[in-house]
């Protein structure tokens, strides 16, 4: 392996282990907007369960109601307070799932299941720190150490091609 290669190899891997180093930082400021999109659709959900029940209605049949209107204007309120609930629901669940979870285990779940306004926002407004925490460590290792190892192992077919024409070159000695 060249100088130049091992060299490269190591710069990648330490940007590499700096950037990875930012995901538990990320993962709780997202967490802090995800609390806010909770509060702000608990607060939606709540005004119109309010309305339904001084209607005398549950919160499905007020918003059943709204769909069987023939205003369209009411019809797509009554799909949007179902595609809020619904959120209502996965955020929540999310957020269990974040405060349960094992920490490097909050890193990957947002990697799989973020939401994506509220993962906008967060990388919008995202500040970098310095990683003092064991997960920030833990991130930065995982980093480093991967992008080093992919690294060194994507020249390794070439290698092995280069080594395997040499041995084809080389003369054998034929006994008749």
């Amino acid at each position: 392996m060249t100088t130049l290669w091992r060299r490269t190899s190591l710069a990648a891997a330490l940007a590499a282990g700096l950037s990875f180093s930012q995901a538990p930082e990320f993962a709780q400021q997202y967490r802090q907007r995800l609390g806010g999109a909770i509060d702000e659709l608990r607060a939606s959900v709540a005004a119109f369960d309010s309305d339904s029940r001084a209607s005398g209605l549950t919160h499905d049949s007020g918003v059943a109601r709204l769909e069987d209107s023939s205003d369209p204007l009411v019809r797509r309120r009554g799909a949007r307070m179902n595609q809020e609930t619904a959120r209502l629901a996965r955020l929540s669940r999310q957020a269990a799932d974040l405060k349960d979870g094992l920490p490097l285990s909050k890193i990957f779940a947002l990697a799989v299941d973020a939401d994506p306004q509220v993962a906008r926002g967060a990388f919008d407004d995202f500040e970098p720190a310095l990683p003092l925490s064991a997960d920030g460590a833990a991130s930065a290792a995982i980093g480093f150490v991967g992008t080093l190892l992919a690294l060194r192992l994507l020249p390794l077919p070439l290698r092995l091609r280069k080594k395997r024409a040499a041995e084809g070159e080389t003369p054998h000695t034929n006994s008749v």
